[in-house]
């Protein structure tokens, strides 16, 4: 016989019998084909403990100078032993977030697979899983129906098929946490990179480090940040798709832009980055634009033979 039926990472597992032991050598214990340390044996007690393994059903499997021995009883007559999923804290240990999400957390517990639903204030969020017993996340914006107040907690919970484990009012979500957006200036910039943009707020923080400005996909280098003021230098930008716009993050949370400012790559017409490096189109020229690409008309362009504007 055994005792526990169930489960998890540092259980106790006790395995009663006879000729068990023979002589001073431990029997060896596996959990499907993972090994477990043996605690103690005798010819009619074995004590194992449980290793670090995922939620689910695995048979056990002790080998003495015999060989193998499957302890009898349960499916196929091996032992199942049905590991817990367990929740059992976070890092940082309060979690805290302006109301558009985005920092870091890291959950811990036991029992942690590559299938589990993970929801933070009831939205279903992804998961970097480091192993059986710690997953990471990034918290979500606050749903809107959670955030009523200048400062609201809400949970964090996992399931798998059969469990559920939750950790209740662990997340703080605060506007007074919240980074904002209310001024981008200059908001346009040539491909070729090198404009200085200043973007005006509040809850920038002065840590530098801390602050990442993206516009259009393009890392924009952070040259300086006090708390109501960021300045960077757009990187140049190689590609011609549009992608997420405006996107400024303090300490991983990302600032709000309530009045939807932007920074846009454009070039202009009579710059060379326009033209890959070269000179301007001349009279009798056949010009072709292509998609995504925005040139602004700063001079009276020649006679072309053609301007093709591709969509």
């Amino acid at each position: 016989s055994f005792t526990p039926v169930e489960g998890t990472l540092g259980t106790e597992v006790s395995i009663v019998g006879t000729s068990l032991k023979v002589g001073n050598e431990n029997p060896k214990v596996y959990i499907g084909e993972t090994e477990c340390p043996v605690k103690s044996s005798t010819e009619t007690l074995v004590v194992f403990i449980l290793p670090k393994l995922a939620v689910g059903d695995y048979p056990i499997k002790m080998t003495t100078s015999y060989g193998y021995s499957n302890v009898k009883g349960g499916i196929m007559g091996y032992i199942i032993i049905r590991y817990n999923l367990e929740l059992t804290s976070t890092t940082p240990t309060s979690p805290t977030s302006g109301l558009q999400g985005g920092p870091t957390v890291t959950l811990k517990g036991a029992g942690f697979t590559d299938d589990l639903i993970v929801r933070v204030c009831g939205v279903d969020v992804a998961y970097q899983m480091t192993d059986s017993t710690s997953i990471t996340v990034n918290l979500p914006a606050c749903p809107a129906t959670v955030c009523t107040q200048a400062s609201s907690k809400c949970s964090i919970e996992v399931t798998n098929l059969t469990q559920k484990e939750m950790l209740e009012n662990i997340v703080t979500y605060s506007s007074a946490n919240q980074p904002t957006i209310t001024e981008i200036s200059p908001n346009h910039a040539g491909t070729g990179g090198g404009k200085v943009i200043t973007i005006t707020g509040k809850n920038f923080g002065t840590v530098k480090s801390n602050v990442s400005v993206e516009f259009d996909g393009v890392s924009c280098a952070v040259t300086s940040a006090s708390n109501t003021q960021i300045m960077c230098t757009t990187g140049k930008k190689t590609d011609l798709a549009n992608k997420d716009g405006v996107v400024v993050a303090v300490k991983e949370v990302i600032a709000s832009n309530p009045n939807n400012k932007v920074m846009v790559y454009k070039d202009e017409w009579s710059s060379n980055f326009t033209w890959g490096g070269g000179d301007p189109p001349v009279a009798g020229d056949l010009v072709v634009i292509q998609k995504g690409q925005v040139i602004t008309l700063d001079v009276k362009t020649p006679v072309l033979k053609a301007l093709v504007i591709r969509g």
